[in-house]
């Protein structure tokens, strides 16, 4: 019963966190993404696709027209929609999970959806500001960057090492905050790997130009977007997690 209840509340909050995203990012992330395509399909009989070398593979964030990929407008749309579902609801399920843990092993006060806020800045700070931080922002097509194994590992790496650092830092005692610290400056130490080259695959300057201030918007707007998205997961997963009562379970098993 409970399993059936948490899951049913991780897929409610996070339909509605990420329909409330997708809005958003149709608005104003969506437009920043076609502008750069722009630049990229016109220029993309002259620049390559791939770049290798001896030591690293760096690859442009272009479309490979081999690959299947949605077709603009609705079907893109609502492709977006279904990747932005399942997203929250893979997070709001991970949130919950751990705001349930919280609330029945810890001694500091429950999660309520005012708290649940607290959460999902300290979700934003994992997912999105660690990793852009030590030097994988959010980047537009285009743009040349490590392959994508090299950033999805080391995204995952940098979110795994900052989340224990900040639970370490907040549940454990005063003699072992530091070995939180040392998880959350490790990434950020060692930086994640960089291509040794130009930023863009296009090389004309005015192109350039236009990318970088693109880039820029990208990242405003994608971080705006990450805070919206976070801070209603948390305070709607803290919401969730308030409904739920152990006592009657605890007093089951302690008989």
């Amino acid at each position: 019963m409970i399993f059936r209840n948490i899951v049913f509340s991780a897929v409610l909050v996070g339909l509605i966190s990420s329909l409330i995203y997708s809005v958003f990012q149709q608005w104003q992330i969506s437009p920043i993404i076609h502008a750069a395509e722009q630049y990229e399909v016109a220029n993309e009989p002259h620049s390559p696709k791939e770049f290798s070398s001896t030591e690293n593979d760096y690859q442009t964030h272009n479309h490979n027209h081999e690959a299947w990929s949605p077709k603009d407008g609705w079907p893109r749309v609502i492709s977006t929609l279904i990747a932005n579902s399942l997203m929250g609801i893979g997070f709001a399920l991970i949130l919950i999970c751990a705001m349930l843990l919280h609330n029945l092993k810890s001694r500091k006060s429950t999660v309520s959806w005012k708290t649940g806020l607290l959460w999902g800045a300290i979700t934003m700070i994992i997912v999105y500001i660690a990793p852009a931080v030590s030097g994988l922002p959010p980047e537009i097509p285009g743009t040349v960057a490590q392959g994508l194994h090299h950033r999805q590992t080391w995204w995952i790496s940098t979110a795994l090492s900052t989340g224990i650092g900040l639970g370490i830092l907040y549940y454990s005692s005063l003699r072992f905050k530091g070995i939180g610290l040392i998880f959350i400056a490790v990434p950020q130490a060692i930086r994640a790997p960089q291509p040794n080259m130009h930023s863009f695959s296009n090389t004309d300057s005015a192109v350039i130009a236009a990318l970088d201030a693109l880039t820029q918007q990208f990242i405003l707007m994608s971080g705006i977007g990450m805070a919206i998205f976070c801070l209603l997961l948390g305070a709607l997963s803290g919401q969730a997690s308030s409904l739920f009562r152990f006592d009657s379970i605890i007093d089951h098993r302690s008989k």
